[in-house]
């Protein structure tokens, strides 16, 4: 909730000040509504003791929905709701409190707390608690916006003169001042855009109270609705590019190109927008119907503004804030007992149906085995990275290549892997060179509707080489690699009787690379048997899965691998630009130490797991590769090849492997 709007519902405070606003309410705009008829109401109740609610803020993707309960005590308790684990406590207060906004990820949330008698913005963070931002020399603060991050907070703040100015703040530079359209005016920040660089609000002009915009320093007037005399602007896209508010009493949504335009009403008189979701197609906010009484309202490009309705009993309802797909509302309405946090949904029912308890156990384990899949295909793409070179001729300082690989895995594509390399280099002196990689790369495993979106990584190598020009004597090289990857899984998709359960999760590998090989000439061609030792280690940051009735909370964990590789590498040359590269390699796995897939949960027999992955790594690892290269001039060469592999697992499907390049040295 933006302030004191044109509902004027005011944020949690005495409960004479809730009973008053509620009795003016009710006598005002009636007591009927119709629901409407696409959305779910959710009535969130209130915890024991509670007499008040208000859903005030949600998360980008829905999930989490944050606001505040008045307790018959007088407490301000702060909840954390989700439609799977309800409503959950994390912090309380005998004096006022607000609740405004909520980082995309439901991490950071933003409002305002009662420090020493006055309103003061904070900032809550799981871990760190609530800090206070401080004022801009007055007495009071109020924060109410958040970027994507929750790195950027907006609001306004009393300066030295008691005037409130809107102000930004981000933890490397505090709280700064953003100006208006006066020098000394009135103004707020109500939103910010996801990335934090786009502000909007309102501002004390010449001609009066004026929603603003500032970007890159400077402040732009959005003006007025025709014939309106003021206008304020509460929501902002994330893309900072479409601006919701009202004027006057008309609800309004801006954009560069339309300007303001007027959403109508619900046959009232009166409209406000609160918010918008991620690309601006989705207003929400209240408006009064034809009797007067007041509605939330949704407005869409396609629908135009829809009552939203109240609950059984209830007399209004309002909206404050709006998921980034536009289909997740939050706000608060009543029922004969009271003010209520609400949330309308547009997405399915949480799927609650009865759950076959063996089938739901073995998802668990089969989610272990897909978790362990998943590790295991970026740290070996990792360690492939820490052994890639790009080596400039012997006549040639520098080197650089772009390559192009997929992977697949079983005839019915039980894997499939896509990466693409840059690779550079610069010769140092006769025998040693150095190079850095980039890798991007994404992976999709037919189990579980496995992915990892497309992935990071960068390493760096130093090679050693006795003869450069010939490749003959020794050489060696070494070299380090870290990758990132974003992944998700459905555990329990394909069973028909245990409910499908969304999860994403974070990953990060590191590896180690040596290799020492000599360079022999048989006939025409250069045979090179090499030794090579790696070890990597990979990392998940945890989760908790999404949508669904049973819920997984899995730790944290890191595995660690190394393996000793003895390869057999020959370069022929078939004409005088062609060479034919093959290579005869087997990874021998020394060590495995693979952590226990563990966690908690409300599965029966599994509140409290931990479950080691069915997979079983083979001890030795055979591959072979053919490589074909093709010198269009001394400095430029182009290459396409095969790779077969086995598996990295007993009794899976070999790997196949096709690949091309193209380099450059000068």
């Amino acid at each position: 909730m933006k302030g004191c709007r044109f509902s004027c519902v005011a944020p949690l405070g005495a409960k004479a000040r809730w009973g008053s606003v509620l009795s003016l309410l009710v006598a005002t705009f009636g007591l009927l509504a119709p629901l409407a008829a696409s959305a779910r109401i959710l009535d969130l109740g209130w915890t024991p003791g509670g007499v008040l609610s208000q859903a005030a803020a949600v998360s980008g993707d829905g999930q989490i929905v944050m606001g505040l309960v008045l307790t018959d005590a007088d407490q301000h308790q702060l909840f954390r709701w989700t439609e799977q684990g309800g409503m959950a406590l994390f912090a309380s207060a005998a004096e006022p409190m607000e609740v405004t906004a909520l980082s995309h990820n439901g991490a950071v949330l933003v409002g305002a707390t009662t420090e020493a008698g006055n309103l003061r913005a904070f900032r809550w963070e799981a871990g760190s608690g609530m800090q206070s931002l401080g004022t801009l020399g007055g007495d009071t603060s109020r924060a109410y916006g958040i970027s994507a991050d929750g790195s950027v907070v907006v609001g306004g703040a009393d300066n030295a003169s008691a005037v409130s100015r809107a102000f930004r703040w981000t933890s490397a530079q505090g709280m700064q001042e953003l100006g208006g359209l006066t020098a000394t005016g009135l103004s707020t920040a109500y939103g910010v855009s996801a990335a934090g660089d786009v502000v909007v609000g309102s501002s004390m002009g010449g001609a009066g109270l004026r929603a603003v915009r500032w970007q890159n320093g400077a402040i732009l007037d959005l003006g007025t609705l025709a014939g309106n005399n003021r206008s304020e602007a509460y929501g902002i896209s994330a893309d900072g590019q479409v601006v919701v508010g009202s004027s006057d009493a008309d609800a309004f949504r801006w954009t560069a190109a339309t300007g303001m335009q007027n959403l109508g009403s619900l046959g009232g008189l009166l409209s406000s927008a609160a918010a918008t979701n991620a690309d601006g197609s989705v207003v929400v906010g209240s408006s009064s119907l034809a009797d007067g009484s007041l509605r939330a309202f949704r407005w869409g490009l396609d629908t135009g503004m829809v009552d939203l309705g109240v609950l059984n009993g209830g007399s209004y309802s309002t909206a404050y804030g709006v998921s980034g797909d536009g289909r997740v509302i939050v706000g608060e309405g009543d029922n004969p007992q009271g003010v209520r946090a609400v949330v309308w949904s547009l997405r399915p029912a949480v799927d609650n149906r009865p759950q076959d308890l063996t089938d739901l156990q073995d998802s668990v384990i089969t989610g272990a085995d897909t978790l362990t899949r998943l590790q295991d295909a970026l740290a070996r793409r990792t360690g492939d990275l820490a052994m890639q070179s790009c080596l400039p001729g012997a006549a040639q300082r520098y080197c650089l290549a772009v390559r192009a690989d997929a992977e697949f895995a079983g005839a019915g594509d039980d894997s499939r892997q896509y990466q693409g390399l840059l690779l550079s280099g610069r010769r140092l002196n006769e025998q040693f060179s150095m190079g850095l990689n980039a890798q991007v790369a994404r992976l999709s495993l037919n189990a579980q509707g496995a992915r990892q979106r497309p992935g990071y990584g960068a390493g760096i190598w130093l090679a050693y080489q006795q003869q450069a020009a010939s490749g003959l004597g020794w050489n060696a090289m070494a070299g380090v690699a870290a990758s990132h990857a974003k992944a998700r899984f459905e555990r329990g998709e394909q069973l028909a009787d245990v409910q499908a359960a969304s999860t994403r999760l974070r990953q990060t590998a590191y590896a180690q690379r040596l290799a020492v090989g000599y360079g022999i000439a048989v006939g025409h061609s250069l045979l090179t048997p090499e030794l090579a030792l790696s070890h990597g280690s990979t990392e998940h940051a945890g989760f908790t899965e999404r949508n669904v009735a049973l819920p997984l909370n899995v730790e944290r964990a890191r595995a660690d691998t190394t393996y000793a590789t003895l390869a057999l590498r020959s370069a022929t040359p078939l004409t005088a630009k062609t060479t034919l590269q093959l290579t005869l390699a087997a990874d021998a796995l020394l060590q495995d130490d693979q952590p226990a897939f563990s966690g908690r949960s409300d599965i029966p027999g599994l509140n409290r797991f931990a479950l080691d992955s069915r997979l079983d790594k083979r001890d030795l690892v055979p591959r072979a590769a053919a490589q074909l290269s093709y010198a269009i001039n001394p400095q430029t060469t182009v290459a396409a090849g095969v790779q077969v592999a086995a598996s990295t697992y007993q009794q899976a499907q070999p790997v196949l492997g096709v690949g091309a390049q193209f380099s450059y040295r000068f």
